[in-house]
């Protein structure tokens, strides 16, 4: 027998990916500039989010600053799957809270009537229902001697968290009643139970007209996620259970590194390097058993499963490179080095205009392969049938899992820039970006929704005092991908090698009617062919392997407003 936890792995790995830097996950660089800038930021260090953009630029920063700043992103994300409740659903053993998976009603003709019965019910349309979530910063820039400057604080990028696809308990209700959520086989629900990512940095200007810069973070995260498993390859909620995963790492070290130079008065390059460790942590996983026959005729119950201990989760995560030009109209002339132009940096106070250009390549492909150990113990997952049965759990078959997520490596190119409608007093800040698909559509899932990206964002600049305001938003348009469902294929046809083979379209069971989706664009038509498989625990036959589970139509949209104090002391 053979023992599978791929879906389990996908959920912990993205639910990691969710305190931290991944492909997909980032929107936008952290801060309110950024978002009103459409992230191009990194090459203007006036505020102490440079700690984490630029750490070089913390040595262009006249005077201590502290900088109070949230960011508050909208997750409007949504998939239409393609297919029907009984798609899958190959055998006609499958009675649930939700009747009969195979059961199907047939007209004059023969032919299944659509959505008299649960197996022939079009699956329904899900979208992100989970609340919002805000990323405060806190950051501290302090000069400590002509062209020597630390900063300490708490910053990060503006990411996608508090994701919830239908109920908690893997079901949603329709008009047609209670069904299970049909995207439960990737993802019900994940949260950052515990996060923080303490940093520290320095900056040192050798030469008039160059700095370098090095920040460090410790990322610390403590993750959870729900998803269903099935019991076997197959659809039929009788044989699923849920899964609850968490999984913690307390130090996740990062390093950004950068160099800024201005080569003349009016023009600032920067070049920048961030590099991440691997997640290397240890988490659980608890399975429940009966979760969908709570209230049904046959009163079986939910059976919590003792936790099996996963000692190993490693997920490398994407390094990334930034090189940012700007160049800004001045009010006069910049003072010479000699008259400490750089102790006296305002782009507020003597920039008419501005405009940058900030380039960044991800190497996303080489945070796509997460592996997982397993404690060197057995274990056993228990069902009740509704007499008590097992299935072992052999640590010594199953010690390490690879799994490949399938990403790619991502270029985004922003262009931003602001104007000074009151000179020396307020300024509108506007940009916009583009930014690469990062993921093989063949295997698009409601996990990671890093699709290509188009965003345009805008913000109004204010000084008062010793104070600096700045209010931001930014919206953010995702394409549209398609992914169809395979040619339909006998189920004992799966193969291990190619997730489309075995692709069964039966509903009313093995000896059922094939019965397409009309909505469903063929293979040709869309943007990729789907090959994700569901998590099944324990494959009883040897020809049947895990159903592909993420056909359907993806579309997403986010939304980000930003607020911004600094203080200047």
């Amino acid at each position: 027998m053979r023992i599978y936890f791929s879906i389990s792995i996908i959920a912990v790995v993205l639910s990691i990916a969710l305190s931290v830097k991944a492909g997909g996950m980032e929107l936008l660089p952290g801060g309110s500039k950024a978002a009103a800038r459409g992230g191009a930021s990194a090459a203007r260090p006036d505020d102490p989010m440079t700690l984490l953009l630029n750490p070089a630029g913390m040595a262009l920063i006249p005077g201590v600053q502290l900088l109070i700043n949230t960011d508050i992103p909208f997750l409007d994300m949504c998939v239409d799957p393609y297919g029907y409740y009984g798609w899958g659903t190959v055998r006609r053993t499958g009675v649930s809270e939700f009747g009969d998976s195979g059961e199907v009603e047939y007209d004059d003709n023969g032919d299944p009537i659509i959505g008299a019965t649960y197996a022939t019910d079009p699956m329904d349309k899900l979208c992100n229902s989970a609340g919002v979530i805000p990323f405060p910063h806190v950051a501290l820039v302090i000069p400590v001697i002509d062209g020597l400057s630390i900063g300490l604080g708490f910053v990060t990028s503006t990411m996608m968290t508090g994701i919830q696809w239908g109920g908690s308990d893997g079901t949603i209700k329709t008009e047609d009643g209670g069904r299970p959520t049909p995207t439960r086989y990737q993802l019900i629900r994940q949260k950052v139970a515990f996060g923080l990512d303490p940093t520290v940095g320095v900056a040192y200007r050798p030469l008039h007209w160059l700095q370098v810069g090095l920040s460090l973070q410790a990322y610390m995260a403590d993750v959870e996620s729900r998803v269903v498993q099935a019991n076997d390859p197959t659809t039929s909620p009788h044989a699923d259970m849920l899964v609850d995963l968490s999984a913690d790492d307390y130090f996740l070290p990062a390093l950004n590194f950068s160099i800024h130079a201005t080569p003349i008065t009016s023009l600032e390059l920067m070049l920048g390097f961030r590099w991440m460790d691997d997640f290397n942590g240890s988490g659980r996983v608890v399975h429940t058993t009966n979760t969908y026959q709570e209230g049904n005729a046959t009163e079986r119950e939910p059976f919590k499963n003792e936790p099996i201990i996963l000692d190993k989760v490693r997920v490398p995560f994407p390094w990334s490179m930034t090189f940012a030009i700007r160049y800004a109209e001045l009010y006069r002339q910049r003072r010479t080095a000699k008259e400490k132009w750089h102790t006296e940096r305002d782009p507020l106070y003597h920039e008419l205009w501005d405009i940058e250009l900030d380039v960044t390549y991800s190497f996303n492909k080489r945070s796509g392969t997460a592996s997982i150990g397993f404690e060197k113990e057995d274990a056993e997952i228990i069902f009740l049938n509704p007499e008590p049965e097992s299935i072992p759990v052999n640590a010594a078959t199953i010690n390490q899992f690879n799994f490949d997520r399938h990403l790619k490596d991502t270029i985004a190119v922003r262009l931003g820039g602001s104007y000074s409608v009151f000179p020396r007093l307020a300024s509108i800040n506007t940009g916009v970006f583009f930014e690469s698909r990062g993921v093989d559509p063949d295997y698009a899932n409601i996990d990671l929704f890093a699709f290509q990206r188009i965003g345009i964002g805008v913000g109004i600049l204010t000084s008062f005092g010793a104070f600096e305001s700045i209010t931001s938003y930014t919206h953010i348009f995702e394409e549209e991908v398609l992914v169809a469902p395979p040619e339909h294929d006998d189920y004992f046809n799966s193969s291990s090698r190619d997730a489309t083979k075995g692709f069964d379209k039966r509903v009313g069971g093995s000896e059922g009617v094939v019965l397409e989706d009309p909505d469903a664009p063929s293979p040709s038509e869309a943007d990729g062919v789907a090959r994700l498989r569901q998590s099944a625990l324990a494959d009883r036959d040897p020809q049947r392997f895990g159903r592909v589970v993420n056909a359907g139509k993806y579309t997403g949209g986010y939304d980000i407003i930003s607020l911004g104090l600094v203080y200047r002391f």
